[in-house]
C-alpha cells in the first residue's frame, strides 16, 4: 500500500519543527514536498515570482508521485480548494493517508508566531493572507479528516520562552484516529477544534456513520511518538 503523510496546520503553528522532530525520532515519511523549502533552493521568499515557481513545482511533484505510486509527504496550511481535491484523488488511488495537524487558538497567535519567525530572518506573510488561511485551514481540516486512515491533531498554543530562544514546545495531543479500530479518541480540549470536530462528523455522516470515543488518556503519551 502506498503512503501519503500530511504535515498540516495554520501558519506559525510549528509544522516544520514538528516534522524535524519526527525525523530525529528516526521516523521517515518518503519523499518530501514543501514549497517553502523548494523556494529556498533557487530563490527568495520575498519574490512573488519565485514563490509562484516553487508552488508550481510542488504541484508537479505531487502529481508525479501520485501517478507513480510513490510514498511521500507534504507540508501544507490546508488553505485553498486544490488541497482537498488532491487528498480526495490520493484516496481514490488507494493511498493510505496519515495526517499530522497542528493548530493554534487564534489568528492573532498565528500572526505573533509568524512575526517572531520573521524577526529571526524567516519568511514573513501578509496579515490578510494569514487571516484567510487560518479560517480555510480549519474548514478544510473538517473536510479531510474522514478521508484519513489515521490522524493526529495537536494544539501548540501555549508559548514557551527560555533565555536563549523562543520555543513552541508545549505541544498537546488533542485527538487521534488509528487504523486499529477506526475510532476517534479525544485527549485534551482545544477551543479551535470543537467546530472542526463536529463538522467532520457531519461530513462523515454524508456517507456512513462514525463511532466517536471519548478518552482521558494522559497527553504526555505524545512524547513517545
Amino acid at each position: 500500500m502506498n503512503n501519503l503523510y500530511i504535515f498540516a496546520g495554520v501558519n506559525g503553528a510549528g509544522k516544520s519543527t514538528f516534522y524535524i522532530k519526527q525525523l530525529e525520532n528516526l521516523d521517515f515519511y518518503g519523499a518530501r514536498i514543501n514549497s517553502d523549502e523548494i523556494v529556498r533552493e533557487f530563490g527568495d521568499w520575498r519574490n512573488q515570482d519565485d514563490q509562484t515557481r516553487a508552488g508550481k513545482l510542488a504541484l508537479k511533484l505531487r502529481k508525479h508521485y501520485l501517478e507513480r505510486g510513490v510514498d511521500f509527504n507534504i507540508e501544507t496550511t490546508l488553505s485553498g480548494k486544490g488541497i482537498v481535491k488532491f487528498i480526495e484523488e490520493a484516496k481514490e488511488k488507494g493511498y493510505h493517508i496519515t495526517l499530522y495537524y497542528v493548530g493554534l487558538n487564534s489568528v492573532e497567535l498565528s500572526k505573533q508566531r509568524v512575526a517572531i519567525r520573521a524577526s529571526k530572518n524567516g519568511h514573513s506573510i501578509d496579515e490578510a493572507i494569514l487571516e484567510r488561511r487560518y479560517k480555510q485551514s480549519f474548514e478544510n481540516l473538517a473536510k479531510i479528516m474522514p478521508l484519513c486512515d489515521k490522524f493526529y491533531i495537536y494544539d501548540n498554543s501555549e508559548f514557551i520562552k527560555d533565555e536563549q530562544e523562543q520555543k513552541f514546545s508545549n505541544l498537546k495531543l488533542v485527538a487521534e484516529k488509528s487504523t486499529k479500530d477506526g475510532l476517534i479518541e479525544r485527549y485534551s480540549n482545544a477551543k479551535w477544534f470543537e467546530d472542526v470536530f463536529f463538522k467532520s462528523c457531519d461530513t462523515k455522516k454524508a456517507t456512513n456513520s462514525q463511532d466517536i470515543k471519548e478518552s482521558k488518556i494522559n497527553t504526555n503519551r505524545i512524547q513517545k511518538r
